[in-house]
């Protein structure tokens, strides 16, 4: 196992590389930039810091999970940090805590960023955990793939929006306000409630009322599908 230690300097490659640290990423000041390859991490991001301008490069791609090859335990993104894609893959979990990848600080994603939750449960954990150029930042999340908010606000993503194959958790602890977007699943856990946003937004599958209420209004609507239940 190897820990790698990034403090005030970069590591640099100067073609498309894929790279994979088996254990922890510790990053206090400096860049990664390993073109248009991706830095797969099967231990925990730590140690981060937006300003010292600690980032992974636009290029680049941030792998947590590594697919059926990967960590089959929980990992965490612990530290600030800047980047421009993120891909969730913890196909190799057994369990819904082993699949998870839990935020302990703040995301900041520059232009035209990426989040894709392809395996796995992308955990922001608590309110205000995304920063950055939110109004391009591209999101998806795959038919095994679920975001749980923690409270942080989703409404401000404004790229392009694919998670109709995917679940949302709305679990913050004060009033959270849901975008107009298509879903295979929605789970409200959240005692302070949700409201619905102008729009329309879809769940075709199943919703699930673990705990609290959803407010809609004429022109801020819920809609489930033909073939969706209620939990």
């Amino acid at each position: 196992n190897v820990e790698i230690i990034i403090s005030g300097g970069s590591l640099i490659s100067a073609s498309a590389i894929n790279r994979t640290i088996p254990k922890d990423l510790v990053f206090s000041v400096g860049s990664i930039d390993f073109g248009t390859g991706t830095l797969n991490v099967s231990g925990t991001v730590t140690g981060s810091d937006i300003t010292g301008n600690a980032t992974i490069s636009d290029n680049t791609t941030l792998l947590i999970g590594n697919g059926t090859s990967g960590n089959t335990n929980a990992q965490t993104i612990a530290g600030n940090l800047t980047l421009n894609k993120l891909t969730i893959d913890k196909r190799n979990g057994t369990n819904a805590v082993d699949s998870t990848v839990t935020l302990g600080n703040i995301l900041a994603f520059t232009a035209n960023g990426t989040i894709n939750v392809s395996h796995g449960i992308l955990d922001f954990n608590a309110p205000g955990a995304l920063a950055g150029s939110l109004s391009s930042l591209n999101l998806t999340i795959g038919s095994n793939g679920v975001l749980k908010t923690g409270g942080t606000t989703l409404t401000g993503i404004t790229g392009t929006i694919n998670t109709a194959s995917g679940k949302i958790v709305f679990d913050g602890s004060e009033i959270e306000t849901m975008p107009a977007w298509a879903l295979s699943e929605l789970e409200i856990d959240n005692s302070a409630g949700v409201v619905t946003s102008t729009g329309t937004m879809n769940v075709s599958q199943s919703l699930i009322m673990t705990n609290g209420i959803i407010t809609t209004t004429a022109t801020k609507i819920l809609q489930l599908g033909t073939a969706a239940t209620v939990q």
